[in-house]
């Protein structure tokens, strides 16, 4: 069954919280449950760390918690490290229902700094993308013992951006990783979205219908803007 959700970033930007700042948390809430009727929303910052008063919050507007973004630093820690790390976010998504984990790459992402272009981002060789599948795969594996799924999402500012990575990321990993097919990063990342899309779309277990505005990411990529300023 497909279940349809959303993310609290549509009212409340969690890369910039000044984007949405003025939006109250219950109206973000209202929207998303009662009047437009998502059968649940991603994480946030602006929801309760605590995996039962989440639950609580978001039931009272008829959502369930449908997992949220995970930063890996599989890059710099080991796989034991990262299922140490991972122990908070993964009892909050056990507590919720969750059957998915939102993972990315972010030990050397350039996504959340506003002085570095995203056009410089960190890129990996051949055989480091190689052993970064590896590693990946290997903590996929626990996180399925666990009975959660492991999403990858590609994202602009990280080594799996383009649509040549997101392959190369896919080959490196299976059959315990699966993909988090994001339209609107495929897009800024130079790929067609339909035909990314179609290699991947048996290893797909989330995703995210996403626009981006053209003239902008044109312009990003031309001036050399940073992911927050675009």
């Amino acid at each position: 069954m497909i279940l349809y959700g959303t993310n609290p970033i549509a009212w409340a930007n969690d890369d910039d919280t000044s984007i949405g700042a003025h939006i109250p948390t219950e109206q973000i809430l209202r929207q998303a449950g009662p009047e437009i009727g998502f059968d649940g929303i991603e994480n946030g910052h602006r929801w309760p760390d605590d995996p039962q008063a989440l639950k609580s919050l978001l039931a009272e507007y008829g959502l369930r918690f449908i997992s949220g973004w995970y930063s890996t630093e599989l890059l710099t820690r080991s796989v034991e490290a990262e299922i140490a790390a991972v122990q908070p976010h993964l009892a909050k998504l056990k507590a919720n229902g969750c059957r998915v984990c939102i993972v990315c790459e972010c030990s050397n992402t350039v996504h959340g700094r506003a002085d570095v272009a995203v056009n410089d981002r960190p890129r990996l060789s051949a055989e480091e993308m190689a052993a970064f599948g590896a590693r990946i795969e290997a903590f996929a594996a626990y996180l399925a013992g666990e009975g959660v799924t492991l999403a990858y999402h590609h994202h602009m500012g990280t080594v799996v951006e383009s649509p040549e990575e997101i392959d190369a990321f896919m080959a490196a990993t299976g059959p315990a990783t699966h993909l988090l097919f994001d339209a609107g990063h495929c897009t800024f990342g130079g790929g067609d979205p339909e035909a990314v899309l179609r290699r991947h779309a048996a290893r797909v277990a989330h995703f995210h219908a996403k626009n981006i505005r053209r003239p902008v990411t044109e312009r990003v990529r031309a001036e050399g803007l940073s992911f927050l300023q675009a």
